[in-house]
This record gives C-alpha cells, sequence and structure tokens, in this order.
C-alpha cells in the first residue's frame, strides 16, 4: 500500500512538471480581442438577463408566460438579429380559449425593452405613449450607450437591429410570430 501511494506521487508529480500545456493558462486570455460588436452583443445579453422577469412575472393584467429564450446574432456586414421566443404557461392556456394575437407579440417586445405595454388593457388598442422617437431614445440608453458610440452611429446600429418574436401556444398550430426593426412603431 506505501508503495503505491510513493508511485502515484511520484507520477502526479512527473505528470504537472511535464505537460503544463494541458492545463488552462490564463496568458493565453491577454493574447484574446475583443471586438467592439462582442461587446454590443454581451451588452444585449445582459440587457435581457437583467429585464426578462418584466415578461416572466405572473401579472393576472398579462399574458403568463412560463419561459423566455433569447438569442442575439451578428450578420456580418448586414445586421443585429434579435430572437425571443416566449413560452405561454402549458397548464394556463390549455383551459382558457385565448390565442395570441398581434398586440402580445408586440407587448413583449415593448415590455422588454421599453418597460411598457404600449396597448390598453382590456381591448387592446394601440396607445401612443411609445412612438418610434421614444423607443429609440431608450434604447440609446439603455443599450447603445458606449462611451466612443455617437449619436449617429448609435441610430445607424438601431436601424440595422432586427427584432423576431414567436409565442409558442400550448397548441403548436395556434403559435404567433411578428418581426421588423426593433425600434418600428409595431412590429407585424
Amino acid at each position: 500500500m506505501v508503495i503505491c501511494k510513493y508511485i502515484i506521487i511520484i507520477l502526479s508529480i512527473i505528470i504537472y512538471t511535464y505537460f503544463p500545456p494541458a492545463f488552462a493558462d490564463f496568458n493565453k486570455l491577454q493574447n484574446i480581442k475583443i471586438t467592439p460588436m462582442d461587446f454590443l452583443l454581451t451588452r444585449f445579453e445582459n440587457f435581457f438577463i437583467k429585464n426578462q422577469h418584466k415578461i416572466l412575472s405572473n401579472n393576472p393584467l398579462m399574458i403568463y408566460y412560463e419561459s423566455l429564450n433569447y438569442s442575439v446574432v451578428y450578420k456580418k456586414g448586414k445586421s443585429i438579429e434579435v430572437a425571443i421566443e416566449a413560452k405561454m404557461n402549458q397548464n394556463r392556456y390549455k383551459r382558457k380559449k385565448y390565442f395570441p394575437k398581434l398586440p402580445d407579440c408586440n407587448i413583449v417586445r415593448n415590455k422588454i425593452f421599453y418597460n411598457k405595454s404600449g396597448y390598453t388593457f382590456y381591448k387592446r388598442n394601440r396607445t401612443y405613449d411609445l412612438d418610434e422617437e421614444v423607443m429609440r431614445e431608450i434604447l440609446k440608453k439603455s443599450i447603445y450607450n458606449l462611451e466612443n458610440l455617437d449619436d449617429e452611429l448609435a441610430s445607424f446600429l438601431i436601424d440595422k437591429t432586427k427584432i423576431r418574436v414567436n409565442i409558442i401556444h400550448p397548441n403548436q398550430n395556434k403559435n404567433f410570430s411578428c418581426s421588423g426593426n426593433i425600434a418600428d412603431f409595431e412590429l407585424r
């Protein structure tokens, strides 16, 4: 038994001495270059993590969503594409005869990005407390507020940011989706 312990100790010393590349090396991190677009995409990720509770909270006046998935992808030289998938609560909406509509799709975007629904409660008519100019200003302050980013470049990035919202209903043929520019008055 004692001999096995000594053999294990000696082998461990040999492995740690002669095979250092097999272990993590923090010096390699210094050579990695992070682009401004990588940083901007990270800001989107952090924004979603921080604001997804606005949709997932159980508010009796809103649709009850059980999960929210998102992705942000940069299509090189073309656009930034944001995809949001909001899954309606299975137990609640199998029983209720409610199916998602265009206002529900827009409300998901509005609540996450602007913290307003943009629609009246009962009839789901569009209110005008969120117009395109207000949405652009909110986006500039919350996501595109980088130190070296001027208003012209922030406006360009907002124009090139596309969003797609998918609402998943328990009945798969009742799913609904809409898309458009992130600052459009209403997604289609």
